[in-house]
């Protein structure tokens, strides 16, 4: 039966080590990252590409927009990212809007509010907003308002008369948060605060049109449409 001594293990050992020696001064050293400077090293090296050598459709589309997402300027791909091999998956690091929390806190969204856009409950993040870069305000998909109309039937906004601070560069966001509010209808105040904040109710006009009813002590919504009206005044009936 066939046997092999010390010596013959250290001798196949030893032929082993020059065959790799050889091998390693034809084809070059161990897989090596491109320097600082992006340069590769001289010689012949296997190169770590990075995310954007192959991804030069996303460079053409996203890098040169108005707002680019600060982890897509800095390209830092793997902060939200996997990598991959040469079949492309969009190998995300968590599912769902827990991509965003490490760096958009739960707290800064006022997740811990009493009142939670439904949107946000309910929709990944990505619902309104671009997570790479946007022509827009905050990443948005849309401008302004027309991110809101995605959800919101538009009609209801638009009637004959239309509240004056929907018509503002604003709009929404004159009277709501997008995200969560402590008070209903994610509201920035409470809803009588809010609408006295801009019409006085102290004005003669004001008190006469209301024939001094104690509308400080009552919702305003009572009677009015806070958006849009076919009535004047924004009523929602006839006076």
């Amino acid at each position: 039966m066939f046997s092999i001594n010390r010596r013959g293990i250290f001798i196949l050992l030893l032929i082993f080590l020059i065959g790799v020696g050889i091998t390693l001064s034809v084809y070059g050293q161990i897989p090596r990252r491109k320097t600082l400077g992006g340069e590769a090293p001289k010689g012949k090296r296997f190169i770590q590409k990075d995310c954007l050598d192959c991804h030069k459709k996303f460079t053409d589309q996203y890098l040169g927009m108005k707002n680019v997402h600060r982890v897509v300027k800095e390209k830092r791909c793997e902060d939200c990212h996997l990598r991959h091999g040469l079949v492309p998956k969009l190998l995300l690091k968590k599912g769902g809007n827990e991509i965003c929390y490490p760096c958009h806190t739960r707290e800064k969204l006022g997740l811990n509010k009493s009142n939670v856009h439904t949107a946000l409950k309910k929709n990944p993040c990505v619902s309104c907003h671009n997570p790479h870069a946007s022509q827009n305000s905050h990443l948005l998909k849309a401008e302004g308002d027309q991110v809101c109309f995605q959800c919101h039937n538009k009609e209801a906004f638009e009637k004959r008369v239309v509240h004056k601070s929907l018509q503002t560069a604003k709009g929404c966001m004159v009277c709501h948060f997008s995200h969560s509010s402590d008070q209903k209808g994610l509201l920035v105040k409470a809803e009588s605060s809010l609408c006295l904040g801009c019409h006085d109710a102290k004005k003669e006009p004001f008190k006469k049109a209301h024939g001094d009813y104690p509308v400080n002590k009552t919702l305003c919504t009572g009677c009015h449409n806070p958006h849009s009206s076919q009535k004047e005044k924004l009523l929602k009936m006839s006076a």
